[in-house]
């Protein structure tokens, strides 16, 4: 080991208060409790809070997902090691994760995305509407509440007014431990092998290790840094429980069933498909894109279709197919992508409006509600502007049913900077594929 650090469950200073924080402990025991109730925050005596909300990493593309879906696996079985295939498939144990996975507003690639909506919403004053907790990495929870969080849309040195604390659950947790391999190969000789050893020595001194300790980072041996303290929300103690690591088949297991039990997802896709889209077919890269993403969606997802703009200079956009569950549409899906071409101008704004309206209409609190946007324009509509879209994007958030916005720039002229705005007002995320 090099360096370690614990996964935590990131909660905002009041809710944790709300819930007996620091004196009481807390556990994702606690955590489940207050999702399964229907009353949500009110549980606590803070109704105006809504229910309660959680901010989770794709487990398959993120450290600090995985840990915690398998920290909550361990929590529902209440075993701290040695987990099996036979545990994980236990009635008790299914309906645990599950109802803890109904409570995610949205899946993210990395924790970043939620803690920079949240300090966006901490800044407007609704940042307890947003989201009540976010697993993370301490040494990310350090970061964001010292203003070092660095993250599109973030400014230098941005500070939240209600700071994230470090709830160690008291049913156990996983250390992301970074760990130092020397590789047993071939072309590993024994002289390598001394060298490796002897750098391994050197960067386990003392001196070495306050490098990793001034970042926030406890080091090889799990000792916390001067960091740690009420000051920047965490304890110098750390977790009560470490839960070890499952075997790999067990690993593998977790994985696909949280496929099944993941909160399924109302997605209006909305591509663009306006005259520039023609060039260096960026249009028939979309369409594959696009079908290969609706190949990784579960029956119990819903997906709908639009395009913008419809006719050129008549209509700005056209619903090829309406939000339905893809058990029933995933061939129809594919060939309408398939049909696809480009002509027009790019209504961005007006589409995404409408977009928006249209998924509220049955959204519901049982799935995620979004569109996912794509672009490689700039707004074409003289009549609207992108700061009453930001306002209208930024109200409709903080609302149960509310929509996250998810932007693909696709292209070198796509409006990066609008794009980014627009996910950010919406609490989604934003994505560059111009490169």
């Amino acid at each position: 080991s090099l360096l370690q650090s614990p996964l935590v469950i990131g909660m905002p200073k009041e809710m944790a208060q709300a819930m007996g924080w620091p004196d009481r402990p807390i556990g994702w025991s606690d955590i489940i409790a207050i999702s399964r109730d229907p009353n949500g925050w009110a549980r606590y005596g803070h109704p105006e809070w809504g229910r309660f909300k959680l901010g989770k990493t794709n487990p398959q593309i993120s450290t600090s997902g995985l840990n915690a879906l398998v920290a909550t696996y361990y929590a529902a079985t209440g075993l701290k090691n040695d987990l099996s295939e036979t545990d994980l498939d236990q009635p008790a144990t299914v309906a645990f994760v599950s109802d803890l996975e109904r409570a995610v507003v949205h899946y993210g690639d990395t924790t970043n995305t939620f803690l920079a909506n949240l300090l966006a919403a901490d800044a407007s004053g609704s940042g307890l509407t947003y989201i009540s907790a976010v697993p993370v990495e301490e040494k990310q929870l350090i970061a964001y509440n010292r203003g070092q969080l660095a993250s599109p849309g973030v400014k230098a040195g941005q500070r939240p007014s209600n700071p994230l604390v470090a709830i160690y659950p008291v049913d156990g947790t996983l250390v992301a431990d970074h760990p130092y391999v020397t590789l047993k190969a071939p072309w590993v000789d024994s002289l390598q092998q001394d060298a490796a050893a002897k750098f391994l020595a050197y960067l386990q001194q003392p001196k070495q290790q306050r490098v990793f300790l001034d970042a926030g980072f406890r080091d090889h041996t799990g000792r916390a840094s001067s960091l740690m303290g009420p000051d920047t929300g965490t304890t110098t103690a750390g977790p009560p429980i470490v839960d070890r690591p499952p075997s790999p088949a067990v690993l593998l297991h977790i994985e696909r069933a949280w496929q099944q039990l993941r909160k399924p997802a109302r997605i209006l896709f909305v591509l663009d498909v306006s005259g520039s889209m023609d060039d260096a077919n960026k249009i028939g890269l979309m369409k594959t894109a696009t079908q290969r993403a609706a190949k990784l969606l579960g029956d119990a997802d819903q997906a709908g279709l639009w395009i913008f703009p419809d006719q050129p200079g008549q209509r700005d956009y056209k619903q090829l197919l309406p939000i339905a569950p893809m058990v029933g549409t995933r061939s129809g899906f594919d060939q309408a992508v398939g049909r696809l071409s480009a002509a027009g101008a790019t209504p961005l704004f007006v589409t995404l409006l409408a977009a928006i309206a249209a998924v509220k209409t049955g959204a519901d609190s049982d799935h995620i509600n979004a569109v996912v946007l794509l672009t490689d324009g700039q707004n074409s509509d003289g009549n609207s502007d992108l700061g009453s879209l930001l306002k209208t994007l930024s109200d409709q958030s903080r609302e149960e049913s509310g929509v996250r916005v998810f932007t693909i720039a696709y292209g070198a002229d796509a409006d990066g900077g609008a794009l980014g705005k627009i996910a950010r007002a919406s609490r989604g995320a934003a994505y560059d594929a111009s490169k």
